[in-house]
C-alpha cells in the first residue's frame, strides 16, 4: 500500500539490507547499474560495503535519479546565475544562495520583527539558533539613541 519515492525507498531498503539513513544518505555515484551494485559509504562504524542492487528496483531507481539530477542541475544554475549577478553588482564579499537566507532573517529582525516570528519562518526548532542572527543588531546598536538621553532632552 506504498507508492511514490516511499514504496521505493522501502523497496530499497528490504532489498539491500540498508539501514533508513544509508538509504537516505545514497549519492547517484554510489550505484553502480553496470555491475548491478550499492555503494554504502560511511556506513554505521563509519565503514563502507557494498550491497547487491535488487534488478527489479532498476527502472524506478534510473527515473528517481533522473529527476535527482534534474534537480540539481537547477540548484547549480540559480548557483551560477547568482554568482554572476554578484560579480556584476560589484559585490566583493562572499555570496552563495544561502546568503540569501540569512539575509531574509537579518532584514527582518533589523524592521523589527519579532525573535519568535523569525524562529517560526526560519523552521528552527530552537531559538539559539535564531538568535545567530542578532549579531548583526549589536552592530547597530552604536547608532541608537538611549532612552535616558530622550528623557533628559525633555527634562
Amino acid at each position: 500500500h506504498m507508492e511514490g519515492v516511499t514504496a521505493l525507498l522501502a523497496r530499497l531498503l528490504y532489498g539491500t539490507g540498508m539501514r533508513l539513513m544509508e538509504g537516505m544518505r545514497l549519492r547517484i555515484k554510489d550505484v553502480d547499474f553496470v555491475h548491478l551494485v550499492i555503494i554504502v559509504r560511511d556506513a554505521k562504524g563509519g565503514k563502507d560495503r557494498v550491497v547487491m542492487l535488487p534488478r527489479s528496483l532498476l527502472p524506478q531507481l534510473r527515473q528517481q535519479m533522473l529527476a535527482a539530477r534534474a534537480q540539481w542541475e537547477v540548484d547549480r544554475q540559480v548557483q551560477r546565475v547568482l554568482k554572476k549577478a554578484v560579480a556584476m553588482a560589484g559585490i566583493h564579499k562572499p555570496v552563495s544562495v544561502h546568503t540569501l537566507r540569512h539575509s531574509f532573517a537579518t532584514h527582518l529582525l533589523q524592521a523589527g520583527t519579532d525573535i519568535r516570528t523569525v524562529q517560526e519562518l526560519l523552521g528552527h526548532s530552537d531559538v539559539s539558533t535564531t538568535m545567530i542572527y542578532t549579531h548583526v543588531l549589536k552592530v547597530a546598536a552604536g547608532g541608537t539613541a538611549s532612552p535616558l538621553d530622550a528623557l533628559l532632552a525633555t527634562a
